[in-house]
């Protein structure tokens, strides 16, 4: 059986590289589970079955002794007897396991609706989003400006109410940062669809006590994140408060909490009078997190020529978005980049930000390995570290400053 074993793990980790799609985890634990319990359980049972039958068998053509008319008599032996004691008794063992598993399986689903029903879960998720680290949850902030998502959508099974979902998809190749992502919030599941994965969180007390005191605390910046995820509030805030389900009176208050204090001194007002006032402990943070979605560190080849050496390879950054003028304007002057606001070739309202000169390199080095900020968490912090190296060994950027926990040799 080791080898039937070794078989299917090959087959399992084999399969997804040749055809490209991954196999279904949860088939795949069923399927090892009921293979491994058969070989344990049911293989020596199967086994004894046999070994009893061939006896019953060999001992019965023994007593045979006369064949007539195509009827055969055999002398009285207990085998038979024997055989159809020994399947009574597995069958009453098997009973007996199907009344335990039962039984067991009755108790936990009790348990199950016990601790849902129960308020202290909701006091539990309270202090579980009050322990939350703020530059964290500030990088969230700006990473879903750039790569979240407010759903609202219909089933089939749900054709007369709305279902509400927060969503992050990014290429499997990211995948650690949404288990990261994921530890964060302390709920959600994590989804493989081919080469993209997918982090969601679809129930109601998740959204009611995670999600929402996060971005009513934190506002998010982009003109259109905003506007859907105000909408999305106040229908599933609605949507809770209304449903037949059994809620306590715990969750109900807090409901009507969320409800009357809209966040409307943040959500309701443009988003240049929301920069009057803005923290920009808050902006900064959110600025890492909205870089690891929509940001950009790489080289570019030049011809560039001068009396000394050549330059082959300019270091840029890169931070576009669409319908946020204002935005990427504010950002610009917090990098202390020089180039304008550009607008990308060919496009009414995509707009890009640049850094290519020394100065600026060296202010975009500045500030994403500031250590007052939260650090980039994903495979843009890969990219970024690599980008250092690289700058390191170009000579047109030999007096460029990199801290020497990122690879640099100056403080």
């Amino acid at each position: 059986m080791g080898a039937v074993f070794a078989l299917f793990a090959g087959f399992y980790y084999w399969t997804p590289k040749i055809i490209g799609k991954t196999t279904n985890e949860l088939l795949g634990n069923i399927h090892f589970w009921t293979l491994f319990l058969g070989v344990k359980i049911l293989a020596p049972i199967l086994a004894q079955y046999k070994k009893m039958l061939n006896n019953i068998l060999f001992n019965t053509r023994k007593s045979c002794s006369n064949i007539s008319k195509k009827k055969i008599y055999c002398k009285k032996d207990n085998y038979s007897v024997n055989f159809i004691y020994y399947f009574l008794g597995q069958f009453k063992l098997y009973k007996f396991l199907f009344k335990l598993f039962t039984l067991t399986k009755n108790y936990l689903n009790a348990q199950l609706v016990e601790v849902k029903n129960s308020e202290n879960e909701i006091t539990e998720i309270q202090k579980a989003s009050q322990r939350l680290n703020t530059k964290d949850i500030q990088w969230l902030v700006g990473f879903t400006d750039g790569d979240g998502c407010f759903s609202m959508y219909k089933e089939k099974k749900y054709l007369n109410n709305w279902r509400h979902e927060y969503t992050i998809g990014l290429d499997i190749k990211d995948i650690k940062l949404l288990y990261k992502i994921k530890n964060l919030l302390g709920c959600g599941i994590i989804r493989k669809y081919n080469n993209v994965v997918f982090f969601r969180i679809k129930k109601i007390k998740h959204l009611i006590h995670v999600i929402i005191p996060i971005f009513d605390k934190y506002p998010l910046l982009t003109e259109n994140k905003r506007l859907i995820y105000l909408n999305f509030r106040n229908t599933l805030l609605n949507k809770a408060l209304n449903s037949k389900r059994n809620i306590t009176n715990e969750e109900i208050i807090f409901i009507k909490k969320l409800l009357n204090n809209k966040p409307d001194n943040i959500y309701k007002i443009s988003i240049e009078n929301l920069f009057i006032n803005i923290d920009y402990n808050y902006f900064d943070n959110w600025l890492v997190g909205f870089t690891e979605a929509e940001g950009s560190f790489y080289f570019i080849k030049t011809n560039i020529t001068n009396n000394i050496y050549q330059i082959p390879l300019r270091a840029e950054f890169r931070l576009s978005q669409s319908n946020n003028f204002y935005l990427l304007n504010k950002i610009k002057e917090r990098l202390k980049l020089t180039r304008k606001v550009s607008l990308q070739t060919n496009s009414s309202n995509h707009y890009y930000i640049l850094a290519t000169s020394i100065i600026t390199v060296q202010n975009i080095i500045n500030f994403y390995t500031n250590s007052n900020i939260v650090k980039l968490k994903g495979i843009k912090y890969l990219k970024f570290i690599l980008w250092l190296k690289g700058i390191k060994n170009i000579i047109r950027y030999k007096n460029i400053k990199i801290p020497k926990n990122y690879g640099g040799d100056s403080s």
